[in-house]
Formats: C-alpha cells, structure tokens, sequence
C-alpha cells in the first residue's frame, strides 16, 4: 500500500450547524428526520461539531418526538456524538419505545456506543432485557 494518509479532522462549519440546528426545530417531522441523518452523515465522514452543546440538548429533546423516524435517528444521532452523561435522559425515551423494535434497538446501539459493557448490563438487567454477549459486543462496534 501507499503512504499512510493522516485522516484530517473536519469540523463541521458553523452555517452547517447552524442550519441543522433550525431544522431539527422545524415543523416538519420530515425535516427534522433529515437534520438528524445529516448530522449522522457528517459523523460518519468524521467530521465534529466545535461545540455539540445545543446540537445534543436537541437531539436529546427529539428522543420524545410524536415522529417514530425522529425518535430513532435521535438514537442514531446519539451513538455518534453521545456521550455517557447523556444516558440517564436517553433510558425513559428508550424503555418508552420498547414496543417498536426499530427505534429500541437504535437506543440499545447508542447505549452500547455510549457505555461500559458493565454500565450497559446493568441498564439492561433493569429494563429487563436479555441479550447474549455475543449480540451486545456486536452492538458495541457496530
């Protein structure tokens, strides 16, 4: 192979935030949706938000959003630019979502993401969710 490429970090540019951030506030649960695919997308390339503050506080509000798609890529969202202290604000909406599998098992992703496999057992045990350890370490790298 060639030289090994230094992967740069990109941010993402503040108009883009910004414009994720309107969105995410929109009307539309359409839009909303998109925003939250964007921002996942940007995530993915390796791009970062200079401050993820007000982005998170949004996401972390959509996880309750009367749009089943918001609700999951907020989960989504989450797995990317999450972190630990977020968990307890991302249990309620989780175990309120059990009954569709989707959206359940992008929060049990993101908590994967997020967690200890430890921390993770624990939730688990007490949203009384059974899962092998094969399944859960697969979640983790997912």
């Amino acid at each position: 192979g060639g030289p090994r490429t230094q992967r740069r970090r990109i941010r993402v540019t503040p108009q883009e935030a910004a414009f994720i951030e309107a969105a995410l506030m929109a009307d539309s649960p359409v839009v909303r949706k998109q925003a939250l695919q964007r921002l996942c997308s940007l995530y993915r390339q390796g791009a970062r938000l200079t401050d993820a503050r007000t982005m998170k506080a949004l996401i972390l509000h959509a996880l309750v959003d009367t749009d089943s798609k918001v609700r999951r890529w907020s989960f989504n969202a989450l797995a990317q630019l999450g972190e630990a202290a977020d968990v307890q604000l991302m249990i309620g909406p989780w175990k309120a979502n059990r009954s569709d599998p989707e959206i359940f098992e992008a929060g049990l992703t993101a908590l994967a993401h997020l967690l200890s496999k430890d921390d993770l057992l624990v939730i688990l045990k007490e949203a009384e969710v059974r899962l092998d350890a094969s399944a859960l370490m697969a979640r983790a790298n997912a």
